[in-house]
This record gives structure tokens, sequence and C-alpha cells, in this order.
């Protein structure tokens, strides 16, 4: 299930960006986005997914940007049972709040990002860091490995 983050703002509206004005409308609605509302409904989500019949009742968000982001905060405010987030922009300005995910959790960033500084990649990777669950990897990063040993974790072989 995945929930219109932007419903309220821009019902139904697809933004392709093809264009710096497409990005232009992007990064508005991006910067007006409400964390606190978003995270309401996006908690009413997740309630509704434990709830189906149809399914195991066990939810574990997953987002990317602005997403990431949110999968963290999800993640603190109500019940998942785990959580994964990838290049979760602005998530460095909510890390006293971010340390508090009692589900597991797997923190992803780029190491060349244009949108999350070195300095706030590398307070992300430090306040997961102590958790024994949590990995914090690097995706489309050419220069490294994509998973880092000290966490663990190997890529499997099919």
């Amino acid at each position: 299930m995945g929930p219109d983050l932007f419903w309220s703002a821009a019902p139904r509206a697809r933004h392709p960006t093809v264009g710096q004005d497409d990005w232009d409308k992007a990064d508005k609605l991006y910067e007006a986005y409400d964390l606190d509302k978003g995270a309401g409904d996006i908690a009413t989500t997740a309630k509704a997914a434990h709830a189906f019949p149809c399914a195991s009742g066990r939810v574990g968000p997953m987002g990317f940007r602005l997403g990431g982001l949110m999968t963290i905060l999800i993640a603190v405010r109500t019940e998942v049972d785990a959580a994964l987030s990838y290049c979760g922009g602005r998530t460095a300005v909510h890390l006293s709040e971010a340390v508090n995910v009692e589900a597991p959790v797997m923190v992803h960033v780029g190491e060349v990002d244009d949108y999350i500084s070195r300095d706030a990649q590398q307070a992300i990777k430090t306040a997961f860091a102590s958790r024994p669950e949590a990995a914090t990897t690097g995706i489309a990063c050419l220069r490294r490995p994509k998973i880092q040993p000290h966490v663990g974790i190997a890529p499997t072989e099919n």
C-alpha cells in the first residue's frame, strides 16, 4: 500500500520532472509538506494495514527521499514491525526523534548526494550505529562497497 503523501496539497497530481519548471513545482510541494500531518496520514494507513484480514498484520514502511524521512518518523510515532529508509532528506534534522525507533530499521544514504550533505550523512550513520540491528549502507556509491562490513551483512548470491 502506498499512500499519496501530497494528497491534500495537490490531489492526484503527477509531477514528471522533465524540466526546470517541474523541479520548481516539486520543490515547492516538498518545502510546504507538513511532516506532522503527513505522519498522521501515514499512521492511519499503517493502522488500516495492520487490520487487513487478507494480510499478515505486519507493517514495514519503506520510503525514498521525503518518504525515507517519513518512514523513520512513522517508525517512531506508530507501531510498525520494521522500517527501511532510502536517502531520507532532512533525516539529520530529526535525529533526536529518529533514534527512538523501536522497530528494526535499515537506513540507506548515498555517499554522493546533492541533497544530503556529507556532514548530515555522517550524523545519520553515527546516530544509528549503536543499534545492533541497524545497518547504514551506501547505495549508488561507485567508490566504495555497497554494504559496510562493520554491520555484519553481506550480499547474498541467488
